[in-house]
């Protein structure tokens, strides 16, 4: 009889083991699957779906082939393009002109000082620029020209970087166009 009543003590232990054990996988299951449920919703749900909305809006550029007045270009710019270029070159451009891919490659071509900024940098303080001097065509004195670019800066540090960084698509304005009194304050620009 002993025997039997120790028996069944085993069987009963053995049917609370197992019984302890069933519930503990189902709720560690169920954990899991709670777990990767939320983890879902939070990376596919409402909530990622429009922070990401706001941050795709924020980060949108328009394509510069649809800007076409020298405002749209100026207010959706990436960068500013400095260069110094012989007074004959750059006489035949006017503040506030829009330039193309080819009329910036063409400006490019003749620059020997350039500097690639990023958007409202302001200009160099330290440059020797002359508004009032009227200079003949021929002249053989600088003139500094500031553009509005719509490509992004880059850190290229020869004029063919820039050049090969600029897409068809990129647009300019020229925000200013003054003759230079000197060389000087070009410390920081790139030399050809």
């Amino acid at each position: 009889m002993s025997d039997i009543a120790e028996f069944k003590q085993s069987k009963a232990k053995n049917n609370n083991l197992k019984r302890n054990l069933m519930i503990g996988a189902g709720l560690l299951g169920g954990v899991a699957l709670t777990t990767i449920g939320v983890r879902s919703y939070l990376r596919n749900g409402k909530l990622v779906r429009q922070s990401t909305r706001k941050v795709n809006k924020v980060n949108n550029v328009i394509d510069p082939m649809k800007l076409t007045t020298p405002k749209e270009i100026i207010d959706n710019h990436q960068s500013v393009v400095r260069l110094v270029l012989p007074h004959r070159t750059a006489i035949n451009f006017k503040d506030g002109q829009i330039l193309n891919y080819e009329d910036l490659n063409n400006l490019i071509d003749d620059t020997s000082y350039w500097k690639l900024d990023v958007k409202n940098t302001p200009t160099p303080n330290d440059l020797n620029l002359n508004n009032e001097t009227r200079l003949n065509p021929d002249s053989l004195s600088e003139r500094y020209i500031e553009i509005a670019y719509t490509g992004k800066p880059h850190n290229g540090k020869t004029r063919y970087s820039l050049r090969n960084n600029m897409t068809d698509k990129d647009k300019g304005v020229i925000l200013v166009n003054k003759n230079m009194k000197d060389l000087s304050g070009l410390i920081n620009f790139n030399r050809v």
